[in-house]
């Protein structure tokens, strides 16, 4: 006797009910990557939110 295997039905389910976070959550990291892969060394030395974090970390 062939026993049930609810793994699939779940996975379904769920799958559906992700998709849409999943779908803006990659939209989201690929528009944040480009955006940032595109910074020189002289874009963060200007930025001044990189300054406040790099005076931060230094003691």
């Amino acid at each position: 006797m062939k026993t049930f295997d609810p793994w699939p039905v779940f996975f379904h389910r769920e799958w559906k009910r992700n998709c849409p976070f999943l779908t803006g959550f990659t939209i989201t990291g690929f528009i944040i990557t480009k955006m940032t892969a595109n910074f020189t060394e002289e874009d963060l030395k200007n930025s001044s939110s990189f300054r406040n974090t790099r005076s931060a970390d230094q003691p």
